[in-house]
């Protein structure tokens, strides 16, 4: 059995399922999935079924929080912009496919 939502955890498997392990602060606790559409660092604080989807990388910096938003896979419109951080990003894209931007 895992541990119930604010006990203490080291990782996210620690806790039941529906919990993520909130690591941010070092507050180490069990808690309940974000919803969609709210602000997520890791794809693990959004549950079964999405992931937190940033636009560039600069979005992810860990010392500015929360700049992702928790999104169901093939919901972002083909055309927008998704950081692709995990091969699984990809299936945020409604196609489900995914384009390089050009550097030049």
């Amino acid at each position: 059995m895992g541990k119930i939502e604010n006990e203490l955890c080291v990782s996210s498997k620690d806790c039941n399922p529906g919990l993520y392990c909130d690591r941010a602060g070092g507050s180490n606790r069990c808690k309940k999935f974000k919803g969609r559409n709210e602000a997520c660092l890791l794809s693990e604080e959004c549950g079964r079924g999405a992931r937190c989807w940033f636009k560039a990388p600069e979005d992810r910096d860990d010392n500015d929080k929360d700049k992702g938003k928790c999104t169901s896979y093939f919901n972002v419109l083909d055309g927008e912009r998704v950081y692709i951080n995990s091969e699984y990003d990809v299936f945020l894209c409604k196609s489900g496919l995914a384009e390089s931007e050009s550097n030049s």
